[in-house]
């Protein structure tokens, strides 16, 4: 059997530029310097779990699959080759090309994956007879030029080059597996680290007891309005006639995003200094509102537009009826969620009445809590639809009365997590 030489095709040498393990150093190095890039708010509110696999997906290093049963061959084209270097041809000067007429045919292969890890050398690798070939996008390209091209010998070259291809991709896939499978459960780990860095910053701050300078990169949370904003209900037009009916007082949609906003700025302030709020309950929670809200806005009759009835409600109250109510409660699952959404439909006894839930999430899977929510509320017999939010920990749906399907009340549903300080976190 004649032994056929091995033909080289055209390209670079490949799996030889830099060593896998400098490359994952420097991509580690590149995921925490972008883990400390993260805007501190979206650290402190955002879902963890989230980021983490989203800087995971942008850093692993995927290994080259190559799809062989997709393999195709260019058109032969006509070439010079030079047969300078050709001991079996007779040449005067060797030291100068000398070309004759040949054939050019290029095998292509496409690939999916890391581009780059073809430049990698594994801790396992060639010597000196690393694999050539041209490396483009989505595909390796194998040229060949000779005078006269034989088929089975350029399948074969083909067929070998290939194979060294394939071994050094198992090599590099080795090296790389641990980094690729860890990337993820390092990344939360760091975001974690720096949530707890910024939480124990806050607190830090709350202790040393002296003025501090705000930082110019600082969130922007709740601040008290130079002038309160007065908050207005709608009375619609009476009917006319003998038995005209009295229409009911609603709160402006205006008026009532403002007072969202503001609900929010106060629970961002706690999620920041976690460490003042951890032993209060409930009730202790809505005084925390009603002070800056009762700042923030004035009502029409009373400087003290906020003001509650019963255990931990906050509301607005017109012509004797309630256009506003807010509730504070410390998760404590779904049943919980329930109880409290009765406990507004209760209150609320008029069309287009605004309302609000404040959830506290203390210990507990956040994402799980966040999870739960939709669920829960759509669940509930007086559920009517839900209206799409763009503002993750934010849910709005639309209710029925318990007592008349046709009157319709809104819900906001705030969720925060606000620790109590026990750092051993649990799901619900």
């Amino acid at each position: 059997m004649t032994v056929i030489p091995h033909q080289r095709p055209e390209g670079v040498h490949l799996f030889k530029n830099t060593r896998i393990d400098t490359v994952i150093h420097h991509r580690s190095g590149l995921v925490s310097a972008d883990i400390e890039k993260i805007p501190p708010e979206e650290v402190l509110r955002g879902n963890l779990d989230d980021l983490a696999d989203d800087l995971a997906a942008r850093y692993q290093i995927r290994v080259p699959d190559l799809h062989e049963n997709e393999i195709t061959v260019s058109e032969p084209t006509e070439a010079k080759v030079d047969v300078s270097q050709d001991g079996r041809r007779i040449i005067r000067d060797r030291s100068q090309p000398f070309y004759i007429s040949g054939t050019s045919v290029t095998f292509i292969v496409p690939f999916t994956g890391s581009q780059e890890v073809f430049g990698y050398e594994a801790s396992t690798s060639y010597v000196g007879n690393a694999p050539i070939a041209t490396v483009k996008a989505s595909a390796l390209e194998f040229t060949y030029t000779l005078p006269s091209p034989d088929p089975e010998q350029l399948r074969q070259w083909f067929a070998q080059e290939l194979e060294l291809i394939k071994k050094a991709l198992g090599w590099a896939l080795e090296d790389l597996r641990p980094f690729n499978e860890s990337l993820a459960v390092s990344i939360l780990k760091q975001l974690s680290d720096r949530r707890d860095r910024l939480r124990q910053n806050a607190d830090l701050a709350a202790d040393l007891g002296y003025p501090l300078k705000r930082r110019d990169d600082a969130p922007t949370t709740y601040a008290v309005p130079a002038k309160r904003r007065r908050i207005t209900v709608r009375r619609p037009a009476p009917a006319t006639g003998i038995k005209a009916a009295k229409l009911d007082p609603a709160l402006l949609d205006d008026a009532y995003e403002d007072i969202i906003d503001v609900l929010k700025g106060v629970a961002q302030v706690m999620e920041y200094s976690p460490r003042a709020f951890r032993a209060m309950g409930e009730e202790d929670l809505r005084w925390v509102f009603l002070i800056p809200l009762n700042i923030a806005f004035e009502g029409e009759a009373s400087g003290e537009t906020f003001n509650y009835e019963g255990k931990t409600d906050m509301l607005i109250r017109a012509e004797g009826q309630n256009v506003f109510i807010a509730e504070c409660l410390i998760w404590n699952g779904p049943a919980y969620l329930t109880e409290k959404v009765d406990q507004l439909l209760g209150y609320t006894a008029w069309r287009d009445t605004k309302t609000t839930l404040i959830v506290f999430n203390r210990n507990k899977s956040f994402t799980q809590v966040l999870e739960k929510i939709a669920p829960t509320i759509e669940d509930h017999p007086n559920y009517l639809r839900s209206v799409p939010v763009d503002d993750e920990g934010v849910f709005r749906f639309v209710l029925s009365h318990r007592d008349d399907p046709d009157r319709e009340l809104f819900l906001t549903v705030l969720c925060f997590d606000v620790p109590s300080g026990d750092s051993q976190r649990r799901t619900e």
